[in-house]
């Protein structure tokens, strides 16, 4: 028997504009799945991946994160796992200043409510980022629900996944090419992006037309606007 081919991320979800994302940013801010909304979005990353996110992945003097841990829900519970060295998910990417300045401020923050809360404070996850305000790991299943209900709440169509087809069309539609998409979001192949992301891509050429469309005019075939 031949084992069926591994499948292919296709893209079935719906992504959000600029705005969109700044009021999700805003109604998320005092909750505690906002740190790792902000991430995921603004790295594009998978939820196993941004809850997996270690302090001592993140190099705050050379500005870059290194994706290489994940945390997974399983029957037992969760699954922490480190990313094969070969495996295309693990990956260096530069941090965003906003993002960095952001990842400083959680920080901080999370040093001032170890020292307040002690005694309750969890010590158990003091190595990762994405954690409450006393220090418990956001597990996936809280975070996947609570974002649906802040999602439902502003009145969009917008899943968590869809945070990383977010991330992945803003730099599509501002000119990245395919392949840094590609290696941004740890795909195995640029074949894998254009796959998921070729209505994005079309869309450019569109607007490419209508951009040819409106500058160059033959005589007698000008379309009056």
């Amino acid at each position: 028997m031949v084992a069926d081919k591994p499948s292919i991320e296709r893209f079935s979800g719906n992504m959000l504009d600029e705005a969109q994302l700044y009021e999700v940013f805003s109604q998320t801010r005092n909750s505690r799945i906002h740190i790792p909304v902000v991430i995921a979005a603004f790295l594009g990353l998978r939820r196993s991946e941004v809850l997996g996110l270690r302090w001592s992945a993140i190099d705050f003097e050379h500005k870059v994160i290194h994706i290489s841990h994940t945390v997974v829900k399983v029957k037992k519970g969760l699954q922490f796992s480190d990313l094969p060295k070969t495996k295309s998910s693990r990956r260096t990417l530069p941090c965003p200043e906003q993002l960095l300045y952001f990842l400083q401020k959680v920080k901080k923050s999370q040093v001032i409510s170890y020292i307040k809360n002690q005694k309750t404070y969890c010590r158990r996850y003091l190595q990762y980022v994405c954690v409450d305000e006393l220090g418990d790991l956001i597990k996936p299943d809280t975070l996947t629900n609570d974002f649906a209900k802040i999602i439902n709440k502003l009145g969009y169509k917008c899943r968590l996944h869809d945070l990383r087809h977010t991330c992945a069309s803003l730099l599509i539609r501002q000119g990245i090419p395919m392949k840094q998409v590609s290696v941004w979001l740890g795909h195995s192949s640029t074949a894998i992006t254009s796959d998921i992301y070729v209505h994005l891509s079309f869309q450019d050429k569109i607007e490419t037309a209508d951009v040819l469309n409106h500058s160059i005019h033959i005589p007698d075939y000008e379309k009056k606007i």
